[in-house]
C-alpha cells in the first residue's frame, strides 16, 4: 500500500511539474497506453491444474521542450496483476524507465539522469544514474557513465552504491577508412538476490556476496563497398584475464536478389562465486553460422541457414529453411547433436480482410528428445488464432487464442487480449 501511494505521489508530481510548462513553453506531449488481460489454465499432468487472469498495464510517455527545446522527459511505467494466482513475490509495479535528458549542453553533449539503460559497448543494462555523451568534431565520441544497476523486478527502489554499481566509458574515433572502431571499459557489481527460504539440503539460509567483474572491449563496422560489410567484437574479461566473447559478422550481396552471411560466435562462460553454480567446471563454445537469402518478388523471400556448435568434447547441429512474404511465412528448424534431436515445422498467416481488420494464425509441429541416444520421440503442438481491428489509425485491439499440448501439458489454452493507443498533442508557445 505505501508503495502504491508513493507512486501515486510521483505521477502527481509528474502532472502537476509538466501541466504549467506546457502552458508557457509549448511541450509536444507522445506516449502510448497499452492494457492486456491474459487468462489460461494449465492441466498438468504431474502437479495438477491452475488458472491465471494476468493484467498488464502499461504507460509510455514522452515529453518534448521542457522549459527548452533541449530538456525532454521520458518513462516507462508498468503494473501487473494476477487476479486468481498472485505471488507474494511478484512485484506489480515496475518501473522500466524513468529519467531527463538535455541535448546539445555547450552545443556538445548529450546527458540523460535517472533510470535508463545504457548501451555502450561492454557495457549494457538499466542504471539508476547519469550518463554522458560528448561529441568533439572530426575527432571522436565520448561516452561516460555511472549508477547502480536497476533490480531484476525494475522496482522503484534505488540501490545503494556501496552494495551495487555500474560504471564505464566508450570511445569511438570517427570513420576512417570506411571503418568504425570503439574501445569500452565497465565495472559492475551486483548484491545478488537473498536466499527466502532455507536450501532444501542444508537447510540454511545462504549469504552470499559477490564480487565486482570488470570487462574491456573493441568492436568494429566495416563497409569495403556498397554490397560487401563486416563487424566484429572482442571482450575480454579483466576479472579472470581471459577471453569472453568473440562475434564476427560477414555480409555480401552478390546479386539484386541474392546474399549471404557468415557469422563466428565464442562464447566463454561466466558464472561467478555469487551462485552455487560457480562450484561447476565451465567450458567455452564455439558456433559458425552461414546463411543465404533470396528474394523471389516484392514481399516473397526465401532464406535458409546452416550451423555447427562445437563444446568440449562434442558437437551440436543446427539448419533450417524458411519462405516469408508480408502474409505469411512457412519454416522447417531440425537440431542435432550434444543439444538433442529436434525436428520442427511452423507456418503462420496474417491476412487483411479490410483495410484495418487482419486474421492471424499459426501452428507448430515438433518432435523432439533431450539426448541422441534416446529411441522415443516427444511431440508438441502448438498453435494460435487471433484477429486485429484498427478502429482509428491511433489505436489497435487484438483479440488471440493459443493452445499447447505436450507430454507435461496435456491442456495448455490461453486466451490474450490487448488494446494499444497512441496519444500526441502539444501547443504552440507563446509569445
Amino acid at each position: 500500500m505505501n508503495k502504491l501511494i508513493s507512486v501515486k505521489i510521483i505521477l502527481l508530481y509528474l502532472i502537476f511539474t509538466i501541466l504549467p510548462l506546457y502552458e508557457n513553453y509549448g511541450q509536444v506531449i507522445t506516449g502510448r497506453v497499452s492494457s492486456y488481460m491474459y487468462s489460461w489454465q494449465i492441466q498438468d499432468q504431474q502437479s495438477g491444474s491452475s488458472e491465471h487472469i494476468r493484467l498488464y498495464q502499461t504507460l509510455v510517455m514522452n515529453v518534448k521542450n521542457v522549459g527548452s527545446p533541449k530538456v525532454s522527459l521520458h518513462t516507462n511505467i508498468r503494473y501487473t496483476k494476477d487476479f486468481i494466482n498472485d505471488s507474494d513475490y511478484n512485484h506489480n509495479w515496475k518501473f522500466q524507465y524513468f529519467y531527463g535528458q538535455v541535448k546539445k549542453v555547450l552545443q556538445v553533449a548529450d546527458i540523460k539522469f535517472g533510470r535508463h539503460y545504457v548501451y555502450s559497448g561492454v557495457g549494457n543494462g538499466s542504471i539508476d544514474g547519469i550518463s554522458t555523451k560528448i561529441k568533439v568534431k572530426e575527432i571522436a565520441d565520448f561516452e561516460f557513465y555511472g549508477g547502480m544497476p536497476v533490480s531484476w523486478y525494475h522496482e522503484i527502489k534505488v540501490q545503494k552504491w556501496n552494495e551495487s554499481r555500474m560504471y564505464g566509458l566508450r570511445i569511438q574515433p570517427r570513420m576512417f577508412l570506411n571503418t568504425l572502431v570503439s574501445i569500452s571499459y565497465v565495472q559492475k557489481k551486483m548484491n545478488p538476490l537473498p536466499y527466502k527460504i532455507p536450501g532444501k539440503f542444508t537447510f540454511k539460509k545462504w549469504d552470499i556476496t559477490s564480487d565486482a567483474v570488470e570487462f574491456v572491449g573493441l568492436d568494429f563496422y566495416t563497409q569495403w563497398s556498397e554490397k560487401t560489410s563486416a563487424y566484429g567484437r572482442l571482450d575480454w574479461d579483466m576479472t579472470y584475464d581471459d577471453i569472453y566473447r568473440i562475434n564476427f559478422y560477414y555480409n555480401r550481396s552478390l546479386f539484386n536478389k541474392f546474399s549471404l552471411s557468415a557469422e563466428y560466435y565464442y562464447r566463454k562462460p561466466r558464472i561467478y562465486n555469487n551462485s552455487i553454480f560457480s562450484v561447476f567446471a565451465q567450458h567455452d563454445n564455439r558456433e559458425y553460422w552461414f546463411r543465404i537469402y533470396y528474394n523471389i518478388k516484392e514481399n516473397l523471400s526465401v532464406s535458409g541457414g546452416t550451423s555447427i556448435v562445437i563444446y568440449s568434447g562434442d558437437k551440436g547441429y543446427r539448419h533450417n529453411v524458411s519462405i516469408y512474404s508480408n502474409r505469411f511465412s512457412i519454416g522447417y528448424n531440425h537440431t542435432s547433436g550434444y543439444s538433442g534431436r529436434l525436428d520442427g515445422l511452423t507456418g503462420s498467416v496474417n491476412y487483411p480482410i479490410r483495410n484495418n481488420i487482419w486474421l492471424k494464425g499459426g501452428t507448430n509441429i515438433s518432435r523432439y528428445k533431450l539426448f541422441e541416444h534416446l529411441e522415443d520421440f516427444e511431440n508438441v503442438l502448438s498453435t494460435f488464432a487471433g484477429i486485429s481491428i484498427m478502429p482509428k489509425k491511433t489505436c489497435t485491439l487484438d483479440i488471440e487464442g493459443q493452445g499447447l499440448h505436450n507430454y507435461n501439458h496435456s491442456s495448455d489454452f490461453r486466451i490474450l487480449l490487448r488494446a494499444n493507443c497512441w496519444f500526441s498533442f502539444g501547443k504552440i508557445r507563446k509569445n
